[in-house]
């Protein structure tokens, strides 16, 4: 069976600062994610916030789709704290029947 296996894979997920903001991401290697945001600070966000570090992984889904995890990871971005604190609290997404037309569609979302 010839199945591409690019599609699958993907983590989404919430690393809080060290000034408590949340930091919303989307990868195929987390470790390496961390590492290189910890270590080498090779991420622009981190490059010009220097004092967002240390951060500490608070939430994380795996094994999504890119398709899920993309519209994830834009969802995540645009929530407010308080969202983004019950996600993580909860492991449980706020809006259900928005976010599923959401990632099916691929559209903007206003929340």
């Amino acid at each position: 069976m010839n199945r591409d296996l690019t599609n699958v894979g993907w983590t989404v997920f919430f690393l809080e600062c060290a000034d408590k903001t949340l930091y919303a991401g989307m990868t195929r290697n987390l470790d390496k994610e961390l590492i290189q945001i910890g270590v080498l600070r090779d991420k622009e966000y981190f490059s010009k916030f220097p004092e967002r570090l240390p951060v500490e992984l608070v939430f994380k889904e795996v094994n999504l789709p890119f398709k899920e995890a993309y519209a994830k990871s834009k969802f995540m971005k645009k929530m407010n704290k308080t969202m983004k604190k019950r996600l993580i609290a909860t492991k449980k997404w706020p809006i259900g029947g928005t976010l599923k037309k959401y990632i099916e569609s691929g559209e903007d979302i206003n929340i």
